[in-house]
């Protein structure tokens, strides 16, 4: 079963909106999630959302980073924040991977300071969820973009981050991370390999 790490305090409506997402998706799938935040105030929250608890723990985190906080400053100085605590869940192995509704650009530092990226990789991309409509059977609704900062959410908050909690997991499950370390180490195999002399084809 993948394990989601969520930043429960991060977003415009944190961490109501957040909790109701994880506890839909405790009891709608097979995916662990792990709350990152104020342990009592998240205890509060989820006392007030129908659950599964085996499939739901909380992590507690000291601070939060706000939406309109500066992110450099902002992750130098609240080293106890959940988007670093959840990044670090991810980075031991405690966590497959890790969803934020919050700040973008805290949420890249945070994981630019925890994750070592895959070789060849010099530069990350950030990903969105995009619900797609299904042309052919078995398609899956929720595509993944790179290199977004727009967000497409539907009507509903809670909604928008269970789809990212369950794009998450999917990817966990089909080892793209896995996928992309061997398509980059092919790449640059064939970069790396000497051409012939005097650069001609």
């Amino acid at each position: 079963m993948p394990t989601i790490a969520i930043d429960a305090m991060g977003g415009d409506f944190a961490p109501g909106e957040v909790v109701r997402a994880a506890a839909r998706v405790s009891v709608d799938s097979e995916i662990r999630c792990v709350l990152v935040g104020d342990e009592p105030g998240l205890e509060r929250a989820l006392a007030r959302c129908p659950h599964r608890r085996e499939h739901l723990s909380i992590v507690h985190a000291g601070s939060a980073i706000a939406m309109g906080e500066e992110p450099r400053a902002a992750i130098r100085e609240k080293l106890d924040c959940s988007l670093l605590v959840a990044a670090g869940l991810v980075a031991s192995g405690g966590a497959d991977a890790m969803v934020s509704a919050g700040n973008t650009g805290a949420c890249v530092l945070a994981c630019a300071r925890t994750f070592r990226t895959i070789p060849g990789v010099r530069k990350t991309a950030l990903a969105s969820v995009f619900p797609r409509k299904i042309d052919e059977p078995g398609q899956d609704p929720l595509g993944l973009l790179l290199d977004v900062g727009a967000k497409a959410h539907g009507r509903s908050n809670a909604k928008a981050i269970a789809n990212a909690i369950k794009v998450a997991a999917k990817a966990v499950r089909d080892d793209v991370p896995g996928e992309i370390g061997a398509r980059v180490a092919a790449v640059s195999a064939v970069a790396d390999r000497p051409g012939p002399p005097g650069g001609a084809a």
